[in-house]
């Protein structure tokens, strides 16, 4: 009975030590995949790399994580962040400094979308082909476009007047986005609108 029950508890402990061997593995190589992930991105692409970096870094030893922590990687979407959190915790310890850098860009970005993203300027053009695209000219002449892909907080009758603001001064509050744009093969920084007051009838 003592053998037996020694035979367990060494099989248990040499299955424990393995499972924190392809752990550490798989944290490693996440740390040195977010070290190469550029700090100037988004929140939002940033987050997509880093979560990558951890697919491609677990993704060899999906069996193990189905039969140790019930993590299928067909049911990804499921069980994609509790996988993310796991990993994140071993980060904490095996590479500190480079899941700070997942921290400190995040309170960047976000700060910078609260301090920034704001335009004041004239409504020169409105489109409305797929999306509703304005151009509006800043007070140094340049024009960009702003997008309504979202609810728009505003006074003004959006849903049934929008066009009639052709002309107007208008401030904007809004935040960028990265989509991948399939007809140049690239991802394009979008202008989406949040806010909209006007400034002069």
């Amino acid at each position: 009975m003592k053998i037996l029950l020694f035979i367990t508890v060494l099989i248990s402990t040499i299955t424990n030590v393995f499972s924190q061997k392809y752990m550490d593995d798989i944290a490693n190589e996440s740390c040195e995949c977010l070290n190469k992930i550029s700090d100037t991105l988004s929140t939002d692409r940033f987050n997509m790399e880093f979560g990558l970096c951890i697919m491609e870094a677990a993704r060899p030893y999906k069996k193990q994580l189905k039969k140790d922590f019930d993590i299928d990687f067909n049911e990804i979407e499921r069980d994609g962040e509790r996988l993310g959190e796991m990993i994140g915790l071993r980060m904490a310890t095996t590479c500190p400094t480079a899941l700070m850098k997942v921290v400190n860009t995040v309170e960047q970005n976000e700060f910078k979308n609260l301090s920034g993203n704001v335009v004041t300027g004239q409504v020169t053009a409105i489109s409305d082909d797929k999306f509703v695209e304005f151009s509006i000219r800043d007070e140094v002449g340049k024009i960009s476009k702003y997008y309504w892909f979202t609810f728009i907080e505003s006074d003004y009758q959006l849903s049934t007047d929008y066009k009639s603001l052709i002309d107007k001064n208008v401030q904007v509050h809004f935040k960028t986005e990265e989509f991948f744009d399939a007809r140049i093969g690239e991802y394009r920084t979008v202008n989406i609108i949040e806010k909209i007051i006007v400034t002069e009838e």
